[in-house]
């Protein structure tokens, strides 16, 4: 099962700094499950106006990128 939940923030440019952090911490070796590394240096943090993404999907990952961009005409 995966579950997306999308909502505007009020500092979306924030958000994303934020997200990013996450995903650089995880892709230089602080994930949890180092087996999943490589899927933390292939995910992505994306952003349309005031809504933001972080996608770490693995497997999934281009799928839901394409998914994002289609929701918002990208």
């Amino acid at each position: 099962m995966l579950a997306l939940v999308f909502f505007p923030l009020p500092d979306a440019a924030q958000a994303a700094k934020i997200l990013q952090t996450r995903i650089d911490s995880q892709a230089d070796g602080d994930a949890f499950y180092p087996e999943t590394i490589d899927q933390w240096k292939a995910a992505k943090v994306l952003q349309n106006g005031a809504y933001v993404a972080m996608i770490a999907s693995g497997e999934h990952q281009t799928e839901i990128e394409d998914a994002w961009n289609a929701q918002f005409g990208a």
